[in-house]
């Protein structure tokens, strides 16, 4: 990860993100999704896992495991809500999931 500093160009490296199967696997990150705080990443990867990040946390570097995609296939994009802790994803399986990500539960 790394940081532009307002009145330069140059990027700092901050620090190194790690997925947590990244030492078992090929897994790759397939897609990225900011929440609009911008405190938290979304990860989506080729095994149809998505992990999330918290800026907040300084001490940790690895992603958390975020939701079981429930989709059939690889999810194609992300959004997250602004004022509530939803998530929407939608899937090749022409699916469209709406998730609350307090409960890591599917809501429609």
């Amino acid at each position: 990860m790394y940081e532009r500093s307002e009145n330069s160009s140059q990027l700092n490296y901050l620090r190194k993100l790690i997925l947590p199967s990244s030492n078992k696997s090929n897994e790759i990150i397939k897609s990225l999704a900011l929440s609009p705080n911008e405190e938290t990443l979304l990860v989506g990867t080729n095994y149809n896992h998505l992990y999330q990040f918290s800026f907040s946390k300084k001490e940790t570097n690895i992603f958390q495991y975020a939701i079981d995609s429930g989709h059939i296939g690889s999810i194609i994009t992300g959004v997250v809500c602004i004022r509530k802790p939803i998530l929407f994803t939608l899937g090749i399986d022409r699916c469209l999931k709406i998730w609350n990500l307090q409960t890591k539960l599917v809501i429609k």
